[in-house]
């Protein structure tokens, strides 16, 4: 019995140490295909008033695009892969290791971010319809939008059944760039566009009202922290002037 927990601890340590790779991994072909089509979106705007380019201009687009139809398939490869993973009632535990939870409360909240931002929303905007994207870039932003959104509902539903659930809610309102009304426009638009399971928005809005509960939670806890060590040093001021 020792001797099969010990491998079953070893192999949940290995899983987790894989799954933070791979949400880094997430991370990486996805920002990097992402600002590679956004050099190729201020590169085409800057060819609409010019009646000429440069081969060398020519030939860098085309490995730009090249490398970021490479990278947004590695990105998709591996959130489906995630996914697959977090659906896991045996494995999706892991992504709530200590180690692990922090990375994937990042990999969602940056994921979101980088693919609604306003500065995104431009750059698709200059590379053509949405329907143009998805077939010259295998880029399929809501499908992205969907995949991490069910990845982070998944992870949140293996958190909760947990008997000190909170963790996942806990650590997105720990990541400085949380904002809770990106993760509402994605859930809108999963809502507006009907797109994946019925269920995934209600469990969406559960998660950001928790993560939204625990930020306030954290916000008093500093406001407080604060008092008090102004209160500290008030109360050393007085001690000196008495001495």
């Amino acid at each position: 019995n020792l001797s099969r927990d010990r491998v079953r601890t070893e192999s949940h340590a290995l899983f987790a140490s894989f799954a933070s790779c791979a949400l880094g991994d997430l991370m990486y072909v996805l920002s990097d295909a992402l600002d590679r089509l956004r050099s190729v979106a201020e590169i085409r705007v800057s060819k609409s008033s010019q009646t000429d380019v440069s081969e060398d201009t020519a030939r860098f687009v085309k490995n730009q695009e090249r490398t970021a139809r490479g990278f947004l398939r590695n990105a998709t490869e591996t959130l489906a892969l995630l996914n697959l993973i977090a659906g896991s009632e045996t494995v999706a535990p892991a992504f709530l290791e200590p180690n692990v939870v922090g990375n994937a409360a990042y990999a969602a909240v940056r994921f979101l971010e980088t693919l609604l931002s306003e500065k995104s929303d431009a750059s698709f905007a200059a590379l053509g319809s949405e329907a143009k994207i998805k077939e010259k870039y295998a880029f399929d932003r809501d499908a992205l939008v969907l995949a991490i959104c069910a990845f982070a509902a998944k992870v949140d539903g293996a958190d909760k059944k947990r008997a000190n659930g909170g963790d996942f809610a806990n650590a997105l309102a720990t990541e400085s760039d949380y904002d809770s009304a990106t993760m509402e426009r994605a859930r809108a638009s999963l809502i507006a566009k009907t797109y994946g399971p019925a269920a995934l928005p209600p469990l969406l809005r559960d998660l950001i009202d928790r993560a939204d509960a625990a930020r306030a939670r954290m916000k008093r806890a500093d406001c407080v922290a604060i008092r008090g060590e102004a209160g500290d040093e008030t109360n050393g001021v007085e001690e000196n002037l008495f001495d």
